[in-house]
Order: C-alpha cells, then structure tokens, then sequence
C-alpha cells in the first residue's frame, strides 16, 4: 500500500479515498543497479544466459524452470546465513519507486489522504530468526538489511539486549523478534502516521491497543492502541 500511495512521487490521480494499513512492512528497499546481481543469477538458473534476449527467454520458460531458478541467495556483502527472509523485492527504479519510502514519506511524496494505521504486538515473532546470542541477532538483521553499518548492529545490540526468555526458543530469539518487529512493522507504522498528520492534519492515526493517547513530540497523530497478542 505505502508503494501505491508514494508511486511516481505521490502522483494524486484519485485512485484512493483513503487508506487502511495494517502492519505495514518495509524491508530492504535496493536500486536497480543494487539488485542486478539477483536478475543475472536468475537468468543463468533458468538457462537463458545465452538467449539473444535474456528478458524474452524468461518470458517464455517453462514454468518448472522458472521454479528450479527461484532460489534465495545471500545479498552482497551480507551474512550468508540465515538467508534473507525476502529475496524477491520492489526497487528503486527512479520512476514509479523513486526513493526510500521513509524519504517519500518525510519529504510528503504520497498521496494526501485519511489513514489509518495499525500493528499487532510481537510482530517480529513470526520471522524472526532463532538467535542463541548478540552475534546470531546481528547476522539476521544484517542478512535482511545488507545497509546496516557495524556501528548501526552494534548500537541495535545495544537497544535489544538478551530480554526475558520465551518457551522452545534459544535466549536471543525475543530479542531479535522486537528489533525486526520494529525496524520492518511498528517503526514504519509510526513514520507514516507522523508523516501524514504533518502533510495532512487530521488524516491519520495509529491504532495498535485500546487505549488512545494524543498527539506528542515523538507521535504527531493521535495514536490509539488496539491490543494484540
């Protein structure tokens, strides 16, 4: 959804009254160039490497194909394992998806219309990696954000440390499901919300329990809590 309504720059052409967003999810949001790589190993799995046109070859493959070639790689420079929980993802390309979302959305490139905003408490706990330390914590997040400077996990390490444990999960795990429960859910979320009330007042708020507090120098929206579990 936040593609749509920051597409070609937030481009208003009446598609959308309004917009409802529940958990809503940025990961790992590359350019073109970035993500090359991805699009040359997809081209040899498939075995269109020496197809005069490499793009007409994939259209045409055999679905089978198509499938033996969906495999997910390590990103440059990242950990290698774990491997990155969304490999296949939207990028950059300057034209329809022209920059980070959270720029578009701190620069006011969205469509400007009513939100609302919403997330579920835990969210990381379905994705999150079964981390036994700090280290194992690092390399999943660094797998799934390749971006992330040594000094960025380290000061990540430092707002998660090892919290309260959880049944059948090794000691890190509650620790790495907060840290990409924010950083992929909650954070974008909030961006949002704050990033409309500041370009449209009175178009949005956050709903994630049932409590409702007001606006805040932190949260510029209303932010009313809607208890998940």
């Amino acid at each position: 959804m936040t593609h749509h309504m920051t597409a070609y720059g937030g481009r208003a052409e009446g598609l959308f009254a309004g917009a409802v967003l529940e958990s809503p999810f940025w990961p790992t949001l590359r350019t073109v160039a970035e993500m090359e790589f991805q699009y040359t190993r997809f081209v040899q799995r498939v075995g269109c490497s020496d197809a005069s046109s490499a793009l007409a070859c994939l259209q045409s493959a055999d679905l089978a194909a198509i499938q033996q070639g969906n495999v997910v790689d390590p990103f440059p420079d990242a950990a290698v394992d774990p491997p990155p929980l969304w490999y296949f993802l939207p990028v950059i390309d300057g034209a329809v998806v022209q920059d980070q979302l959270s720029r578009l959305f701190d620069q006011g490139k969205t469509v400007k219309i009513p939100v609302l905003v919403g997330d579920d408490t835990n969210e990381g706990s379905t994705f999150a990696y079964n981390a036994s330390d700090a280290s194992d914590m690092s390399r999943f997040l660094n797998a799934n954000y390749p971006g992330l400077s040594s000094a960025s996990l380290a000061a990540i390490g430092d707002a998660y440390p090892r919290m309260r444990p959880v049944a059948d999960h090794a000691a890190y795990f509650p620790s790495a499901s907060a840290a990409y429960g924010d950083a992929a859910f909650t954070c974008p979320g909030n961006r949002i919300a704050a990033s409309m009330a500041d370009h449209l007042p009175s178009a949005g708020f956050g709903a994630t329990d049932t409590t409702c507090e007001p606006p805040s120098w932190f949260m510029k929206a209303w932010v009313c809590r809607i208890s998940s579990s």
